[in-house]
């Protein structure tokens, strides 16, 4: 009897059976797939502009503090009043924070689409060119086709900007602008000389850390600002415009999740009473009915191994063919390896794993010796 019991196995079974055991993978792998690539999808709303929105702040904060220009009666009147005011504030700025990275800056907004909605991204306009390209080479931004900025209202975008919106990236900006280039950057940059209409002037401090902490390095200066953006109040908005997204997209994987899961756990149901007429059969020679579980919980972690290694090929295929064809060229990032849904995958995996144990351990209960059926 040892040498039978050394021949019990999940594998003799797996080999005579490749279409039933294949069926179970391959819904597994497919449960799987459709979890990351769901995962991938919903990715795909805010993610794109999530660097966009605060993760360039990590390289610069844009401020202004109360300033009053008099009277004035148009808008060229009011900038020529604004501007040498706004001017003494930059030089406090540089005094007070001790660097030369602060410039005066026109900011705009620009529309950029996602696939469920739409985005914005600022359009930053300076005074001169010197100021523009340590800007554009602060930001990382490599002129890749055209030129630069030269005269009033031309500007420069992203590659990706330009992939996303095209011409339409003006739409906001009014009439008199021009794409004169395009640059390869981190981030979705926008930026030129202003017309003599711009009329939002601020000031952009230039850094190379999320915690450079420059409004706060302000306010102990005394500063009375009236706006200011820097990453801290950046990563905030943004987390408050998405929180209610996220559990839409918890809502939606669960609900997904759910579904599918039943499907499989039907799957695995019909797999495993099908093998109770074979495990009664190992019974009435012998075997025992907790040797008989052992086997049958091997024969199923092999088939969930094959279906993780397999769910991560097709996965990694879907979402590679939906970011080519798809994703990048409306001019989206979105990132392909995600730990977030690899371990949503994974536990899910386990929690059908752990639910298939329920009919598992009712079949093995119910084992009947050969002798007892007739």
């Amino acid at each position: 009897m040892s040498s039978n019991r050394a021949r019990l196995s999940p594998f003799p079974y797996i080999n005579h059976n490749k279409r039933r055991t294949g069926a179970l993978v391959i819904s597994l792998s497919m449960f799987a797939m459709m979890i990351y690539t769901l995962g991938y999808l919903l990715g795909c709303v805010m993610e794109p502009f999530e660097n966009n929105m605060y993760g360039s702040f990590a390289k610069k904060t844009v401020f202004s503090a109360s300033v009053d220009p008099g009277e004035y009666e148009t808008t060229e009147e009011w900038n020529e009043k604004i501007t040498p005011l706004i001017e003494e504030q930059r030089d406090r700025a540089r005094e007070d924070l001790g660097t030369d990275d602060v410039f005066v800056v026109r900011v705009g907004n620009a529309k950029l689409k996602s696939i469920f909605g739409e985005a914005y991204t600022s359009v930053y306009y300076f005074d001169n060119g010197e100021d523009m390209q340590r800007f554009s080479d602060h930001m990382g931004a490599v002129l890749v086709s055209g030129r630069m900025p030269e005269n009033p209202g031309e500007i420069v975008v992203d590659t990706m900007a330009y992939k996303n919106s095209g011409e339409d990236l003006l739409s906001m900006l009014g009439d008199g602008h021009t794409i004169v280039g395009q640059v390869e950057c981190p981030y979705y940059v926008l930026f030129g000389y202003p017309l003599k209409i711009e009329n939002n002037i601020n000031l952009i401090a230039l850094h190379d850390d999320k915690d450079a902490g420059i409004i706060r390095k302000l306010e102990d200066k005394g500063w009375d600002l009236v706006y200011s953006q820097d990453y801290d109040s950046s990563f905030e908005q943004f987390h408050e415009m998405t929180d209610t997204l996220e559990n839409i997209k918890i809502m939606i994987t669960a609900i997904s999740g759910g579904l599918l899961g039943i499907c499989v756990l039907v799957v695995l149901s019909i797999h495993i009473r099908d093998r109770h007429e074979e495990w009664c059969l190992f019974n009435s020679i012998g075997f025992s009915s907790f040797e008989i579980y052992i086997m049958a919980l091997k024969e199923l972690l092999i088939c969930f191994a094959a279906a993780l290694f397999i769910g991560g090929i097709l996965s990694a295929a879907a979402v590679l063919g939906m970011d080519k064809f798809l994703i990048d060229p409306m001019g989206l990032y979105v990132p392909l390896i995600r730990p977030g849904d690899e371990q949503k995958v994974l536990l899910m995996l386990i929690a059908i794993f752990g639910l298939c144990q329920i009919p598992l351990f009712l079949q093995i209960r119910a084992i009947n010796t050969v002798d007892q059926i007739e």
